[in-house]
């Protein structure tokens, strides 16, 4: 399934998957039996707007990381997830053996939360 501006996604058992130029190498996956029109005009938002929503990352992780206790100090090979509705995140990997993975939880275009691990 071909997605305007987002690439080629190939079907996965519970979710579809692409490599967009924009996010070099790393991954959109949407996680749906079916891609929905929002869904697609949510991955194509993102990737029209990547590096924006990489400083945003960033940032929203220095303003939280007391607060979650972050020890990371690495973020690596930015992806995507997709829900339903207007969620959808970032999930970074890390250089920290307990800290191995940070997601920054988005609704809409305003990151919400942090997850910290799997």
């Amino acid at each position: 399934m071909r997605i305007d501006d987002v690439g080629e996604f190939i079907r996965g058992k519970d979710f579809w998957s692409c490599e967009p130029a924009v996010l070099n190498g790393e991954s959109i996956q949407i996680f749906s039996p079916e891609v929905s029109e929002h869904q697609a005009d949510i991955a194509r938002w993102i990737c029209a707007h990547w590096q924006a929503i990489l400083v945003q990352c960033r940032e929203f992780v220095e303003a939280e990381r007391d607060t979650y206790e972050l020890q990371a100090k690495e973020l690596n090979r930015p992806s995507v997830f997709i829900g339903e509705g207007d969620d959808w995140s970032v999930y970074f990997s890390t250089e920290h053996d307990i800290d191995t993975t940070v997601g920054v939880d988005f609704e809409r275009d305003m990151p919400i939360a942090l997850t910290i691990g799997d």
